[in-house]
């Protein structure tokens, strides 16, 4: 089963800010379920394997991408 971790976790592996990270998932680059939340704040969970996509796809020089070859979107 994969690991589901917050926006400050995902921050902290990738070192880059909590807002980077809400931008990474608003745009697309980073996989997210959204969590049900008080109006006004967006609660995201990352799942390991899609951060770990994020970092193979960068390291490639491009974007991750799901099974059927297109670029994944915020859910």
């Amino acid at each position: 089963m994969d690991e589901w971790m917050t926006v400050k976790e995902t921050a902290h592996q990738l070192r880059v800010s909590i807002e980077t990270v809400r931008r990474l998932i608003r745009s697309g680059a980073l996989r997210a379920s959204s969590l049900e939340t008080p109006p006004g704040r967006a609660g995201y969970r990352i799942k390991r394997s899609d951060l770990e996509a994020l970092l193979d796809a960068r390291a490639r020089g491009g974007v991750p991408q799901d099974r059927d070859g297109a670029r994944p979107r915020t859910i």
